[in-house]
């Protein structure tokens, strides 16, 4: 670990409520300090390790972020927050919209991305409260090595904001392409038969979307 890293993970700072979104892998070159604020229920922030660096008898950062006690681990110094205090777009989970945001910043360059798990910071006495553990890794980058830099972590956040607009009030089929690339970046299906799936998901929703009755959908059929 650099120096600047150590500087720059001494800076995160968390309240009761926020969501941590933890990761083995968000690539990142720290050419601006952190942390970053791309949009509004979205920091870019160091990785709490201090909340992690509990006893060995305590399994819940073992949950959230595995392999976080193992020597030699390789292990992000990134997390997505969104913080309590800042409000996110009506009917979106705050969870929701950190895997928009990453499903931009795929789309932007698609980097190597793994997410760990999640927690919500439940205080001094609770830290690590609410986890869930998300084991989701992106299966396709032509870069391997590819580093976001800072520039690109705020333009993400400027995506974001139209991204969120045309899966709310956009055209049908860019909607459609949006969460269709959603599926595919954000929930690994690992082989085509899997990505084939999440196509035919979005079109059985485009087909039967206005319909109060039970329907067979394209996914059925074919």
């Amino acid at each position: 670990m650099t120096a600047s890293c150590e500087g720059v993970m001494s800076q995160t700072k968390l309240n009761e409520g926020d969501l941590v979104l933890l990761f083995n892998n968000l690539p990142y070159d720290f050419s601006m300090d952190l942390p970053l604020s791309p949009a509004a229920g979205i920091t870019v922030s160091a990785t709490p390790h201090s909340l992690l660096a509990t006893p060995d008898s305590d399994h819940q950062p073992c949950f959230v972020l595995p392999g976080v006690k193992l020597p030699g681990s390789r292990i992000s110094n990134c997390c997505l927050i969104s913080r309590i205090s800042e409000s996110v777009p009506q009917n979106i989970r705050r969870d929701d919209i950190l895997f928009s945001y990453l499903t931009v910043l795929r789309l932007l360059a698609p980097a190597y991305i793994s997410a760990a798990g999640q927690f919500n910071y439940g205080g001094e006495d609770d830290p690590i409260s609410h986890m869930e553990l998300k084991n989701i890794r992106s299966t396709w980058q032509p870069n391997p090595a590819y580093h976001y830099s800072g520039s690109l972590l705020l333009y993400g956040g400027k995506l974001l904001d139209r991204a969120l607009e045309c899966l709310t009030t956009g055209p049908h089929r860019l909607k459609y392409a949006l969460t269709m690339f959603s599926h595919v970046t954000n929930e690994r299906p690992r082989s085509l038969c899997g990505a084939r799936s999440s196509f035919f998901a979005v079109k059985d929703t485009e087909l039967c979307r206005d319909s109060g009755r039970k329907t067979w959908g394209i996914s059925v059929t074919i």
